[in-house]
């Protein structure tokens, strides 16, 4: 009898249990003729922020989020080497980079347990991106319209495992490299 208590309290237990994860919907410039700003939205329609950390002289090399209490930067790695960023959010750190040097269309992002290739469809379109392992499920981006990167569609079914830093460093991957810069 005992044992059928507990079974019970557990199985009530794990079913109401909130699991606390994000399935990303959209991210979109905040205005259409700046790509320095950036809105993200949920498939629960909340919404966070991606951000150049210097809005005055052009620098795109750090960045600053802010979604789901989660509040964190992203810079490259190494002045003047596009090749490696990072993103720190408390105590994670979220390493991405490019698969092969120089090669800005296929990108390996790991945050120290779980390592994900994310790639563009076509090494001449930046368009459309997506994950390339399917063993965490199906994570894609493509731009509403094409070669307009302004407003991006995510199709995130990724399982719980993939954290959302993870997650935000893929749409960040497929942002910064689709922007055009003057």
């Amino acid at each position: 009898m005992r044992f059928k208590v507990v079974i019970s309290f557990l199985i009530s237990f794990i079913t109401c249990a909130d699991v606390k994860t994000q399935e990303l919907f959209a991210i979109n410039a905040a205005w259409s003729d700046s790509f320095s700003e950036w809105s993200y939205i949920t498939a629960k329609e909340e919404e966070g922020t991606l951000g150049l950390r210097w809005l005055n002289g052009n620098d795109w090399t750090e960045w600053v989020f802010d979604f789901d209490g989660l509040r964190g930067t992203l810079q490259m790695k190494w002045a003047d080497d596009p090749n490696t960023w990072e993103l720190r959010s408390g105590g994670v750190v979220v390493n991405i980079r490019t698969k092969w040097k120089n090669d800005f269309s296929e990108w390996r992002i790991s945050d120290g347990t779980t390592q994900l290739s994310f790639r563009s469809k076509y090494t001449n379109s930046i368009s459309e991106w997506r994950l390339v392992e399917k063993r965490y499920g199906n994570f894609s981006m493509q731009t509403e319209w094409e070669n307009d990167p302004r407003d991006w569609n995510i199709y995130d079914q990724l399982d719980e495992t993939i954290s959302l830093e993870a997650k935000l460093a893929m749409t960040f991957i497929a942002v910064i490299n689709s922007i055009p810069r003057s």
